[in-house]
């Protein structure tokens, strides 16, 4: 491994970790979805397509689906960089390495610790070639990424190059000549030696002749070496192009316009152009990116709590390099997977790592984030479009997994992205009647009469009377019943955003189960009737 390491250039590092066999297998089974054997597995071919988590604060994705992944890859043999947000990441981290028996393999990279890495000379080593010359854009491109990354990245926000154009060239045009008199001169490049060198240029081109001058200017003595005795030579047309620069453009340039200029690199980089930063990041290097190539798994631990912009800066720098170096990497020599991890990824997204996830797959790279909440994205990345920016750093990453959470448009991403089936809705209608009457009623009569008849001197007298009485009832009922039921088809979302926020969270209360929900673009589970996710729970007490 170290003569690889020898043949790459690259600086010997302070500490090789020792071997640890690793698996690479597209169709290792890293997960197994539905706990049975054979049916939906979750493959090493899905962790290169990326993994995103979301969870609400005590959710449990760290402790349950995160916990769970990151023993998962540390068992299979995986390398890997982990970015820290908090302060005991790094002793959460050790607690995993020393479950899977990786303890020897963890390096702890942190403000206090033995390891150095000038970021710029380590660049220009692994870009120049046997004749020492540098490909002077990448070292550019680097710095620029870092100022971004000092900036929160205007990139991300989709306003990346709204300035005019000159405020976009004319700094990498100072950089790219600064860069290359500087390597030319003493054979190595430190971030402060740049940055002394644009702050000496003379402002009158009759300095480069004036013997005083170029005592007191840290750039006419550069330049002079570049001329006189190089520890790297320049192509005769180069080191012309180069003096003509300093000479004949930035001298003559005008006074505001070029403090503009020097104001904009200087304020962006002074985070590292002294103290701890600068010995950490501008110095020496013991400490490279491709060691995680070989199974070492580096702890950034610059806690953004604890740090602030400083220590953010410093882990944007690392794990560009680290892209960078997995991405050039040759993996029929080097194929072990590895890993880029981040919890609070909120705060270490990059425009570099859409393309990063473009490409993951084929350099074997896994990468995992962790976040409470899209709206923590939006608020992140800003601009007039932070959701339309969000969804497309999200699209990269195939599989996403979702714990409880109470943020609204959270779960309204969910719900949409799993998305609508035909589903039956069932409507029903009853009734009832009842009525009841009822009819009484009552008569009497009472009737008399009296009659006299005579014949032959004769009366005869005659009476009668009568009565009659009656009563009469009647009582009427009637009732009635009726049901009537209808079913039709609807296209309706398959998980309503309201469910996300029941979903068991760990803790002695839900038996340490932490349940979340697994997505992946493009999968049928059958574990859960050919739907594109599927319910998982994680135990927080398991090795």
């Amino acid at each position: 491994m170290l003569h690889r390491r020898e043949q790459a250039n690259l600086p010997v590092p302070a500490r090789i970790p020792e071997a640890v066999p690793f698996i690479d297998s597209d169709d290792a089974p890293l997960l197994m979805l539905d706990g049975k054997q054979g049916r939906d597995e979750w493959l090493l071919r899905h962790a290169y397509e990326g993994v995103h988590i979301f969870g609400g604060t005590g959710s449990g994705k760290t402790s349950g689906s995160g916990r769970a992944l990151a023993l998962t890859y540390l068992r299979l043999g995986m390398g890997g960089i982990v970015l820290c947000a908090k302060p005991g990441e790094y002793e959460l981290w050790r607690d995993y390495a020393r479950r899977a028996g990786r303890e020897h393999q963890l390096i702890r990279f942190h403000p206090d610790g033995p390891y150095r890495f000038n970021f710029l000379d380590y660049q220009a080593t692994v870009s120049s070639d046997a004749q020492g010359r540098l490909d002077t854009g990448n070292i550019v491109h680097l710095l620029m990424q870092t100022a971004e990354a000092a900036e929160r990245s205007d990139a991300l926000k989709g306003q990346g190059g709204n300035e005019p154009a000159f405020w976009r060239r004319a700094p990498r045009e100072m950089l790219s000549h600064t860069i290359d008199a500087v390597w030319s001169a003493w054979g190595r490049l430190r971030l402060s030696e740049i940055m002394e060198c644009i702050l000496t240029a003379p402002a009158d081109p009759a300095d480069f002749l004036d013997d005083a001058k170029i005592e007191s200017s840290f750039c006419l003595k550069t330049l002079r070496q570049v001329i006189g005795a190089p520890a790297w030579r320049l192509p005769a047309h180069d080191q012309r192009v180069v003096l003509n620069y300093f000479r004949d453009n930035l001298a003559r340039l005008d006074n505001r316009t070029r403090s503009n200029l020097v104001t904009t690199l200087t304020s962006q980089l002074a985070p590292l152009l002294k103290g701890r930063m600068h010995e950490l990041f501008g110095t020496s290097t013991t400490l490279v990116p491709e060691l995680t190539h070989e199974g070492a798994i580096i702890v950034l631990d610059f806690p953004e709590k604890v740090h602030k912009e400083a220590g953010l800066l410093a882990q944007h720098i690392f794990k560009y390099q680290w892209q960078v170096a997995t991405e050039r990497r040759d993996i029929r020599t080097s194929p072990r997977p590895v890993f880029c991890w981040a919890d609070e990824a909120q705060f270490f997204i990059t425009p570099y790592d859409i393309h990063f996830q473009t490409t993951a797959r084929s350099a074997r790279a896994c990468t995992v984030y962790l976040t409470q909440t899209v709206s923590n994205y939006f608020a992140t990345i800003g601009g007039s479009s932070p959701r339309d920016a969000t969804m497309a750093f999200l699209a990269n990453f195939v599989t996403q997994i979702f714990h409880r959470n109470a943020d609204r448009n959270t779960n309204e991403m969910a719900a949409e992205m799993i998305g609508r089936n035909l589903q039956l809705r069932r409507s029903e209608s009853r009734g009832w009647s009842d009525s009841q009457g009822g009819s009484e009623g009552t008569s009497s009569g009472w009737n008399t009469g009296t009659s006299i008849s005579s014949s032959g001197g004769h009366y005869s007298t005659s009476s009668n009377a009568g009565s009659s009485a009656g009563t009469n009832r009647g009582i009427s009922w009637s009732s009635g019943y009726s049901m009537n039921q209808t079913v039709s088809e609807q296209m309706e979302l398959d998980i309503q955003p309201a469910e996300f926020g029941t979903i068991r969270s760990g803790g002695p209360q839900n038996g340490l189960r932490v349940d979340g929900l697994l997505y992946q673009s493009g999968r049928r589970f059958e574990g859960n009737r050919g739907r594109n996710y599927i319910t998982l729970s994680f135990d927080q007490a398991g090795g």
